[in-house]
């Protein structure tokens, strides 16, 4: 234990540890060469390390003091000079610099002008400040004016300076509001209905009294009500031309203005929706245009879910606007047959029960019958006896459905040798080929006029689709081999149910062909 104090002696050596003599030294030299600021500093880092230093604390006094009085005259200097801003702020530190002396320095004091000079620089810029508030105000920079009249109040204005903040409010507030108003009444004028209401929002941060708030709120209700009734009035103007599609783009545009809207008006905006999209329906429903019919009364119905005359506009339309099709295969390779059967059974237990709302299929029942009646066969039948069979069963058109590729092939792709052992644990190989089975096939869809006999539209689409799979191929007699259960897997080429995977698939995709390509443009070939 006797070599601790040395130890100690040795760390506070190596590690530099700054000792109350150390900073004193600092502070002498600084004050020394005429550094008061940085003497300062030094003499309050003595008296950290050593509170009971009295030169320090002497020594800080002195310098303290000269410091004050320096900053006091160079404040003075700036002030006199109409630097009133940069003067405070030399003041403020100088009264900052006597807060962190006082308590080791009691002595040391501020000149007594000191609190005169502060008084004349907040003059200086009171009087700075509201020349630069008139100057934003005649520019007619509202919000500029009223923030400098704000900054005016931290620099301790008088009685008579704080009436005059509060006049010059008062009058920049008046301004404001009413160019405001003015404002949005002109755009209301022209016909810009956002930017009225807009500017009637702006004006609201002015409206410091409450005849203006009286005002402003008197004047959005005038607008709001005016929009609708102007709005109303064009719409029964377009609906009389039957302009259906101006009359949606006005009260489109009127959904830019529903965050300036309240209740009354947007029950108002949807109403007139509603005789809009029903009137629109009505007309198309008199031109037989029935889908398009249901179509706009589904729009109403968006308005107004439980409109019945929207209803019973759908429900008519869907009378007498269904198209009836007659869907039959055209078979030319009588090895097709099973694959065209394929896509029959999966066609009918998938999309042809979801088909669009105009579109419906005739039963197998009323085409078999259709069959019978023209002794037709289906697996070979002409176009003369579909369009025969189609009308016989009321279908207004037939859809062909039939094959223009159909080749299903096998090849290999690459191959390897794989290690297996022979009965007496000797090695051996056994070549490993990948393999691919392909389906090439097309699908040909046409939609004729049933009365015409007139193609509407045709659309072929490729459903093809391939399976991979591996096979092996022994270089010496199975008997000599020891192989695994899984090497003997290999040996098997691709069966009977691969093949169906394939042909699977590509029934698949022709039912997607049907359901994303065919229904739509449907919809759309048809009236």
């Amino acid at each position: 234990m006797k070599f601790f104090p040395i130890l100690v002696m040795l760390i506070l050596v190596l590690t530099g540890c700054r000792s109350a003599e150390d900073a004193f030294l600092d502070a002498q030299n600084a004050e020394m060469a005429g550094n008061n600021k940085l003497a300062v500093r030094y003499y309050l880092e003595t008296l950290r390390l050593n509170p009971n230093m009295p030169q320090a604390k002497e020594r800080l006094g002195a310098v303290a003091q000269k410091e004050i009085d320096d900053g006091t005259r160079r404040a003075e200097g700036l002030i006199r000079n109409g630097n009133a801003s940069q003067g405070l702020s030399q003041l403020n530190s100088t009264k900052n610099l006597l807060n962190q002396v006082k308590f080791h320095a009691p002595n040391v004091r501020l000149p007594k002008h000191f609190s005169q000079l502060e008084d004349q620089a907040n003059v200086q810029i009171r009087s700075d400040l509201f020349r630069q508030a008139k100057s934003a105000e005649q520019n007619s920079q509202w919000d500029k004016a009223l923030a400098i009249l704000t900054d005016i109040e931290k620099y301790n204005p008088s009685s008579n300076d704080r009436l005059k903040i509060i006049d010059s409010r008062d009058r920049i507030n008046d301004k404001a509001f009413n160019q405001q108003i003015a404002g949005a009444e002109a755009l209301f004028k022209q016909g810009k209905y956002p930017d009225s209401l807009g500017a009637l929002d702006s004006a609201a941060k002015y409206a410091d009294k409450l005849d203006k708030e009286n005002l402003l709120k008197k004047k959005k209700e005038q607008f709001r009500t005016d929009i609708i009734i102007a709005e109303a009035t064009a719409l029964k103007a377009n609906m009389d031309k039957k302009k259906f599609i101006e009359a949606q783009k006005r009260l489109k545009g009127l959904d830019g203005l529903k965050q300036f809207f309240e209740k009354p008006q947007l029950d108002a905006i949807r109403v007139l929706n509603t005789k809009l999209y029903n009137s629109w329906a009505n007309d198309l429903f008199n031109a037989r245009k029935y889908r398009e019919s249901w179509h706009r009364a589904a729009d109403s119905l968006k308005f107004e879910s439980t409109n019945q005359e929207a209803l019973d506009l759908q429900r008519k339309a869907m009378q007498l606007g269904r198209v009836n099709f007659a869907l039959l295969p055209v078979i030319h390779n009588k090895k097709d047959a099973p694959f065209i059967k394929k896509i029959d059974t999966d066609f009918n237990n998938g999309p042809a029960r979801n088909m669009p709302p105009f579109t419906l299929l005739v039963s197998d029942f009323d085409l078999r019958d259709a069959f019978r009646a023209f002794k037709v066969n289906p697996q070979n039948i002409t176009r003369e006896q579909a369009l025969a069979v189609a009308r016989r069963t009321n279908s207004s058109y037939v859809i062909f459905r039939e094959l223009t590729a159909y080749r299903m092939e096998q090849q290999f792709t690459s191959s390897r040798n794989i290690s297996v052992k022979r009965k007496d644990n000797t090695p051996s190989t056994m070549e490993l080929k990948k393999g691919l089975i392909k389906l090439n096939s097309r699908l040909l869809i046409t939609i004729v006029d049933a009365k015409s006999g007139h193609r509407v539209f045709s659309k072929e689409g490729d459903i093809s689709s391939e399976l991979e799979f591996e096979q092996g191929f022994l270089n010496e007699p199975a008997k000599n081999l020891a192989l695994t259960n899984a090497q003997l897997s290999l040996l098997d080429p691709p069966a009977q149910q691969d093949y169906a995977t394939v042909e699977s698939a590509s029934v698949k995709s022709a039912t997607d062909f049907f359901l994303k390509i065919i229904f739509p443009e449907m919809e759309n070939a048809v009236p």
